[in-house]
């Protein structure tokens, strides 16, 4: 899966690195100072477990807030995401657990 990391950005470079499907959950005029980082999973990964997210924030350690953007998140995810400071945008709001996900992916539910 390839995902998108920019560090040290700027809110009003964010559009340029998203893709369309993710474009419309960001404010294109909202204000923000300074820099920020961005993360953006493929949408067609549908839902990021925790052991992904965490590969992501450790690719990270600048400091900055850290804006992630996927189809959906599990709540490990969502947790990790969380406790390092990061915003959550997603296209779908579902509650997964990464176990719940595992047996639906695999048809066991």
């Amino acid at each position: 899966m390839k995902i998108i990391i920019k560090q040290e950005i700027s809110y009003s470079e964010i559009q340029k690195f998203l893709p369309a499907y993710y474009k419309n959950l960001i404010p294109k005029n909202a204000p923000a100072d300074g820099l920020m980082n961005i993360v953006v999973f493929p949408q067609s990964a549908k839902v990021i477990f925790g052991r992904q997210a965490a590969k992501a924030v450790e690719k990270i350690d600048n400091g900055l807030k850290t804006l992630f953007f996927s189809y959906n998140f599990t709540r490990e995810a969502t947790e990790l995401i969380h406790k390092h400071g990061g915003l959550i945008f997603t296209t779908s709001n579902f509650d997964w657990s990464d176990n719940d996900w595992k047996k639906y992916k695999n048809g066991d539910y």
